[in-house]
């Protein structure tokens, strides 16, 4: 099973490249068992743990709640960049983007294209699948 499957369950089989597929609904529960370098924070557990307190504000959940899918592609990214041990420059230049836009999009800073999505998905290998759930 390769990796992309042990993330998301069950994958299209496809004779091409793996999936980069953003599967909004079960992103960050999965995420939240392992831990990674984002955004400064030492680990997810850190990053859950100040979630939640701010989660009790109604007005940022609201907000995270609006914005949650664009959050779920950061962390994916940052994650399958990680897992490939690239640092945005490198995976800029094999992506063909600049690192600057790669940094706005981890930050939140910039929403990606499908284009830029799909440019990365190739840079790492994949091919992107959107699907709603």
């Amino acid at each position: 099973m390769s990796d992309v499957q042990q993330f998301y369950g069950t994958v299209p089989v496809t004779a091409t490249a793996p999936v980069f597929m953003i599967n909004i609904s079960s992103f960050l529960a999965d995420i939240s068992k392992k831990k990674y370098n984002i955004r400064g924070v030492s680990g997810m557990d850190d990053f859950e743990k100040y979630l939640g307190e701010q989660m009790e504000d109604d007005t940022f959940r609201k907000e995270w709640e609006a914005l949650q899918p664009e959050h779920e592609i950061n962390l994916m990214l940052i994650k399958a960049r990680q897992e490939h041990h690239l640092t945005q420059k490198q995976l800029a230049d094999i992506c063909g983007v600049r690192q600057s836009n790669l940094s706005r999009i981890e930050t939140g800073a910039e929403s990606p294209s499908v284009r830029t999505l799909c440019k990365i998905a190739r840079g790492l290998g994949k091919r992107l699948q959107i699907q709603f759930v």
